[in-house]
């Protein structure tokens, strides 16, 4: 279903890291046996089934002791069970692995990085605790939606870019010199234009948002650019309910936009408000984070790299 960019990445010779051990968690099966295969070590499977109950039973179906360990576990949709089955799995690792590197492609809670009214949860910083507590020395994510919140936490955070994977997917279909255009108002993601650009060598921009604290509706700044007659791909980190690039969209077609497509790393979306997206633009592609029928950049490699250097 995937057709991966970048293929001389995934062709070139393996490099085996001595002393390492990579176990692949029930959210991360096929990422992790490509990651593996990437790096030249055989992976450990962590075996899973559900108890009648609903409850998980989990065992890492390997030898680990005294050895650096890499856990490739995503936490992509059902979020909650991921979440568990990642703590589960890191308690068992902590017994006996010299030390447990996490590589979480999809980082679910990530985006739940302030607190907006009193009493609330500030979920990542709560995930970010337990993966302390856990003893994981460090964490890799692709493209995780806030990466200053990780700056003082005690955990150090590996955060690798597919956005110039997906500006290459674009390059190779023809869009050299489109315009690129992010979403949002951090820091984080006017380098995501930046990026795409770099790539398909025409203007950039930043798009801001802002979003109701009260009741959650996202709001689009004035633009301070052009886009008359222009081809325009929007990248952004993830794509959810949509309800904002619907409404960017929308102002694109109304500045002039020749065509407008849409690139994500993380697509959430499913049932009606997927092909209400899927409708409104004139392309949409994503990575396979979260697999989906519009994945069609692969993230193997870049996490593969990532461990490669430690």
């Amino acid at each position: 279903m995937t057709a991966y960019v970048n293929l001389n990445w995934m062709l070139r010779s393996v490099h085996t890291v001595p002393g390492l051990v990579l176990v692949y968690g029930p959210g991360s099966k096929r990422m992790g046996r490509e990651v593996a295969e990437l790096l030249g070590i055989e992976p450990v499977l962590v075996e899973h089934r559900i108890f009648p109950d609903g409850e998980s039973h989990l065992r890492v179906a390997g030898d680990v002791v005294g050895l650096d360990v890499v856990l490739v576990h995503s936490t992509a949709p059902p979020q909650d069970a991921r979440m568990v089955q990642l703590l589960f799995t890191l308690d068992v690792l902590r017994e006996g692995a010299e030390s447990v590197t996490v590589v979480a492609p999809y980082l679910a809670y990530a985006r739940q990085d302030r607190r907006q009214a009193p009493g609330e949860a500030v979920s990542i910083t709560s995930v970010i605790r337990l993966l302390r507590a856990l003893d994981v020395s460090k964490l890799v994510t692709v493209n995780v939606h806030n990466p200053a919140v990780f700056e003082g936490q005690g955990l150090v955070l590996c955060d690798v870019s597919a956005v110039p994977l997906l500006a290459d997917h674009f390059l190779e279909e023809g869009f050299g010199g489109s315009f690129s255009l992010s979403l949002g108002k951090k820091p984080v993601d006017v380098r995501h234009a930046e990026e795409a650009a770099s790539v398909l060598g025409g203007g950039f921009a930043r798009l801001e948002t802002f979003r109701n604290p009260s009741t959650g509706r996202v709001t689009l700044g004035e633009p301070d650019f052009e886009v008359d007659g222009l081809r325009v791909v929007v990248f952004d980190d993830v794509v959810s309910s949509g309800g904002t690039h619907l409404r960017a969209v929308e102002l694109l077609r109304g500045m002039g936009a020749a065509e407008v497509h849409l690139a994500c790393v993380h697509s959430l979306l499913a049932g009606e408000r997927l092909e209400a997206v899927r409708g409104a633009f004139d392309g949409f592609v994503c990575t396979d984070t979260v697999p989906n029928e519009y994945s069609r950049v692969g993230v193997a490699p870049l996490l593969a790299d990532a461990i490669r250097e430690g």
